[in-house]
C-alpha cells in the first residue's frame, strides 16, 4: 500500500494517517502487522545468512579445486621444463662430441699433411704447410712434370 500510485505525491503524514485507516477499515491490529513485519525480517535475515553459507561453502569447494589445478599445473610445468633441460644437455654432449671430433680432425689432417709433405718432390718435406697446399703444390708439381 505504501507505494501505491494513489498516495504519490502525498506527505508522510498524509500517507500514514491513509494507511491506518485502511488497515483499520480490513480489521488489521497495528501489532499483529509489526510482528508479521518482523517475521518477514528475521526471514529474509536467516535466508540471508543461508545464502551467505552456501556462499562460503562454495568458494572453499572452488579454492580447493583451484589448489588442485595449480599442483598439476605445477607438476606439468616441471615435467616440461625437465624435458627442455635434458634436451639442453643433450645438444650441449653433442656438442662437446663435435668439438672433440674437430680436434681429432685437425690432429689427422697435420699427419696427413706432413706426410703428403715428405711424398711431394722438391724437397717440399722441409716445407710442411696444411695438407691443402702440400697437395696442391703435389699436384701442380705432378702436373709440370707431365707436361716436360
Amino acid at each position: 500500500m505504501v507505494n501505491s500510485p494513489h498516495l504519490a505525491g502525498l506527505t508522510a503524514e498524509t500517507k500514514r494517517a491513509s494507511l491506518l485507516m485502511a488497515l483499520d477499515a480490513a480489521g488489521v491490529q497495528l501489532e499483529d502487522l509489526l510482528q508479521d513485519a518482523m517475521a518477514r525480517q528475521r526471514a529474509l535475515n536467516e535466508y540471508e545468512d543461508v545464502q551467505y553459507k552456501r556462499l562460503k561453502e562454495f568458494e572453499a569447494q572452488k579454492a580447493k579445486e583451484n589448489e588442485a589445478i595449480q599442483v598439476e599445473i605445477d607438476r606439468v610445468n616441471a615435467a616440461h621444463m625437465a624435458r627442455i633441460q635434458a634436451n639442453l644437455e643433450e645438444v650441449s654432449r653433442r656438442e662437446d662430441t663435435f668439438r672433440g671430433w674437430k680436434k681429432r680432425k685437425q690432429k689427422e689432417s697435420e699427419v696427413i699433411a706432413e706426410a703428403a709433405a715428405f711424398c711431394a718432390p722438391g724437397g717440399a718435406a722441409n716445407n710442411t704447410g696444411s695438407l691443402a697446399a702440400s697437395l696442391a703444390r703435389f699436384g701442380a708439381e705432378a702436373v709440370i712434370g707431365k707436361g716436360a
